[in-house]
């Protein structure tokens, strides 16, 4: 995903912001990976999941990106919205059944 994609996600036109969004990028990347088992590349080159993929990342990076102030207490700590949730799940149920599907 291009930075300017990420940048027309959020809805960002200047640059000021560009290395902390390219460096949440990259944190999403891994994040995704070790909550999914699904890489970039595994996504890219499997169309099902490009779309997921992507979308997951965005909203990810979306909420890391407006809430960087850390949050100690309250209803919210260490929630994460349901819809990124359900992604997470969705990611990962597509990775266990390629798995499975490499292991036959």
């Amino acid at each position: 995903m291009e930075l300017n994609e990420i940048k027309q996600y959020l809805r960002i036109d200047g640059d000021e912001d560009n290395e902390l969004l390219s460096s949440l990028y990259l944190a999403t990347k891994s994040y995704i990976e070790n909550a999914t088992g699904i890489t970039e590349d595994m996504a890219q080159e499997n169309g099902k999941l490009k779309e997921l993929y992507n979308l997951t990342n965005k909203i990810l990076l979306a909420h890391w990106y407006e809430n960087r102030v850390p949050q100690m207490t309250g209803p919210n700590f260490h929630k994460l919205d349901f819809s990124l949730e359900s992604l997470f799940l969705q990611l990962e149920a597509e990775y266990l059944k390629m798995k499975r599907v490499d292991e036959a």
